[in-house]
């Protein structure tokens, strides 16, 4: 007898996975989420910044939110903060940076932007903070903020377009390629984007790379200890985070499939807007999806996986620029890590083991196999992830690297 068909709800069926009405749905909704939880006013306290150490108070301006804000200004805040440093985060559009910037220039060191493009506010912020002395920091982690590349397939609009190139048109550009232009320093999530900033006019880039905060480290632990996983049944899973990713997923898309096929116990959960065609269409009924997860229960659900995928188009200077985020949230977790060969990933893979990295399809095909059919070995590869985390992403370990940053940016030349 057939397995009765999966039932669906009304917005489901208004609105099916993958569909461009539900792509158009989530980014909607993402976006109002991101706004509504956009911090402001953040607290600022001057007389604490003037407190702190010649060379050791900076303030972080944020134009971006969501992920990048999280990684590149939150956590960037609290590792300067562990270095000794006294740091305040405040929006690029905060009034105070007007009605109180005399104020606050007097009390810090030096300034970092965090994707901030050029308006007359920011340019005055950044013009005025390098008339008194102060150092200036461009700080990214997106090629395609500063640097179009038409040719790229991560950069185009339309199923397999980067969300940059919807609204960041030339003008845009522009504006981001001023900012990065009249500042002293450039502040880098990858050696890629460093390159890429040094070719834009900037003498000097540091590479900061990304790791995880205290407070995703302990959600991540209490998920680790709540986590069951299925004795039967092998997850593996993608978690798209926005509707950028069909090209990438499309290039393992079929071996995917026929992994799906081959294997009865299989499930693929897929996490965010991802449209799905060609053979894996055929093998829904072993696939779980969900539209969206703020940052903060994903560690739960990522817990769930047996193996976390990360395949990228290897041809796209977009994917080249890419920290190894997708490895580090899931090896947090105790999961190991499929994924291509990225500049970022290599990295990782040398610093410990718990990440396997495929290029061609058979490779990929191989090693999902080899995870499948070995789940001792593939449960001992994320034992070996986490460790590798909390070794080399940590906190404690990004204390380090801003103890060194610091120093770099304090330097006379």
């Amino acid at each position: 007898m057939s397995p009765e068909p999966p039932r669906t709800s009304w917005r489901q069926q208004l609105s099916p996975a993958g569909s461009l009405r539900n792509r158009a749905w989530h980014w909607l909704r993402k976006q109002s989420r991101l706004l509504l939880s956009w911090r402001g006013p953040e607290t600022l306290d001057i007389q604490d910044l003037a407190a702190g150490k010649k060379g050791f108070r900076w303030l972080i301006v944020s134009g971006c939110p969501g992920a990048s804000r999280r990684y590149r200004a939150d956590h960037l805040a609290s590792y300067l903060k562990s270095a000794g440093a006294r740091v305040a985060i405040l929006q690029s559009q905060d009034s105070r940076l007007k009605s109180q910037r005399n104020a606050i220039l007097q009390s810090v060191d030096g300034l970092i932007f965090q994707r901030v493009p050029a308006d007359n506010a920011s340019l005055k912020l950044r013009d005025d903070a390098r008339k008194q002395g102060l150092k200036t920091v461009y700080e990214c982690d997106d090629y395609l903020v500063f640097e179009n590349n038409r040719s790229d397939p991560d950069s185009k609009n339309g199923e397999q377009g980067n969300s940059q190139a919807v609204y960041l048109n030339d003008r845009d550009l522009k504006r981001h390629r001023d900012m990065l232009k009249g500042c002293d320093f450039g502040l880098a999530s990858t050696d890629f984007l460093r390159e890429r900033m040094l070719a834009q006019g900037l003498k000097r880039v540091f590479v900061f790379r990304n790791g995880y905060s205290v407070k995703l480290g302990e959600l991540s632990r209490k998920a680790r200890d709540l986590s069951s996983k299925s004795l039967t049944t092998f997850r593996i899973g993608y978690a798209s985070g926005t509707p950028t990713h069909d090209h990438d997923f499309g290039s393992i898309s079929d071996v995917v499939a026929e992994t799906l096929g081959r294997h009865s116990n299989i499930r693929l959960s897929i996490i965010g807007p991802l449209s799905l065609t060609g053979t894996i269409t055929a093998h829904s009924q072993k696939i779980d999806r969900e539209a969206w997860l703020d940052w903060e229960e994903l560690p739960g659900r990522l817990a769930t996986w047996d193996l976390n995928l990360a395949p990228f188009t290897l041809g796209s200077p977009f994917n080249q620029g890419k920290s190894a985020v997708k490895f580090l949230e899931a090896a947090l977790v105790g999961v190991p890590t499929l994924a291509s060969p990225l500049p970022s990933y290599l990295t990782a893979e040398k610093t410990g083991p718990g990440l396997t990295l495929a290029r061609t399809p058979k490779e990929w095909s191989n090693a999902l196999s080899e995870a499948i059919e070995n789940r001792d070995a593939t449960r001992k590869r994320g034992e070996q992830a986490l460790q590798t985390a909390l070794s080399h992403f940590s906190p404690k370990q990004r204390q380090i690297d801003a103890i060194e940053l610091l120093s770099q940016l304090n330097r006379e030349d």
